[in-house]
């Protein structure tokens, strides 16, 4: 069975589509809820959602849109909290989980021929090697594991904006 995963407002719903012509064959199912969606910093809420080599589900999740994810319904202490991070899911199965923690805004990620993921984020660091389990370095969020020795930093060699003027100055079309 073909199945499509999508975020929809704040929930992750799966259309089914038995016959795989890529027309929905019955009623949309929302699979997980709890993403928070901030009226004015929207823009990093859950995105990318990519069909991984091994079925799962991969997306991201900003770290000033964070979430509460579980099943419709889900108690608290059921849920997986999403605070700048690298996640999947298999919507038929209604599970999800943290692959990776850290960064600011996770954007755009894609595999290699051997299955090994990256990533690219903005502001605190540029390109990042997933590495499931990991805790990235992050600028304005609290990593969730506070027994995390030492966060791993940025797998560039450089940075997207002038770092001697600061990411806010360096925005600027005048950089003064």
């Amino acid at each position: 069975m073909a199945v499509c995963g999508r975020c929809v407002r704040r929930n992750c719903c799966f259309f089914p589509d038995k016959d795989g012509d890529g027309v929905p064959d019955g009623p949309v199912e929302v699979v997980l809820d709890g993403f928070t969606v901030p009226a004015d910093n929207y823009h990093n809420f859950a995105n990318g959602l990519h069909w991984g080599p091994d079925g799962w589900l991969y997306g991201r999740c900003g770290g000033s849109a964070p979430g509460e994810l579980g099943r419709p319904g889900a108690a608290a202490a059921e849920r997986v909290p999403l605070r700048a991070v690298c996640g999947a899911t298999i919507p038929v199965r209604k599970v999800v989980e943290v692959v990776a923690h850290g960064t600011m805004n996770p954007w755009g990620h894609d595999w290699n021929e051997y299955g090994e993921t990256f990533f690219v984020n903005t502001v605190s660091g540029h390109f990042w090697h997933m590495i499931p389990g990991a805790h990235f370095v992050t600028a304005h969020t609290i990593d969730p594991n506070q027994r995390a020795y030492e966060l791993i930093d940025m797998h560039a060699d450089h940075w997207h904006f002038d770092t001697a003027i600061g990411w806010s100055r360096s925005k600027r079309w005048d950089s003064k």
